[in-house]
């Protein structure tokens, strides 16, 4: 009976202890000198911001701006800095923008997309700077530029295309040169 005992409260203790961090509103969390914190807290933040637009109202710092509903943000935290995904929405509930971060700067994939769910534009970051390849996309889903980057900067040829796919002209160190500069 004992072993029982200390078997179903060692259970009861773990699954209370893999409780996902909190979830608060934006308006509750302070910046200090670049960390996030709960308001009246010392402790730097861990968990998830969220903003939401509320019966049709968004609310911003109690006042309201225009019509829309759904999430308009959610960011994570860890330590008060931003870490993992961050995403930001269209007033249509649609992705807008989707990050990552670790440790308070953008690191790994970062996406914008349009308000009917296209992918506008793909870029990469590492430690907060520009990483390898950006590619921008026409509304028809078509590349229309690419670059690359390394450690925030410019790192190679720029790469233009029409909206049918064609590439138009190629750019290096910003002066056009000849096409068979780009070809692969």
């Amino acid at each position: 009976m004992k072993k029982l005992l200390t078997i179903l409260c060692l259970v009861l203790l773990v699954s209370c202890s893999n409780e996902p961090p909190p979830e608060v509103f934006f308006y509750e969390l302070d910046e200090r000198q670049g960390i996030k914190y709960e308001v009246n807290s010392n402790t730097p933040f861990t968990g998830s911001s969220v903003d939401y637009y509320e019966n049709g109202l968004r609310v911003e710092n109690g006042k309201v701006q225009v019509n829309y509903t759904g999430l308009r943000y959610r960011y994570n935290y860890k330590d008060g800095k931003q870490d993992g995904l961050s995403e930001d929405f269209h007033e249509n509930g649609q992705l807008d923008r989707r990050d990552n971060y670790k440790d308070g700067k953008q690191d790994g994939l970062s996406e914008d997309f349009r308000e009917n769910g296209q992918l506008y534009s793909r870029k990469n970051y590492k430690d907060g700077k520009e990483e390898g390849l950006t590619e921008e996309f026409w509304e028809n889903g078509q590349l229309q530029f690419r670059i690359n980057f390394k450690n925030g900067k410019e790192d190679g040829l720029w790469e233009y295309f029409d909206e049918n796919g064609t590439q138009t002209s190629c750019y290096k160190n910003d002066e056009e040169v000849d096409m068979s500069y780009c070809e692969d």
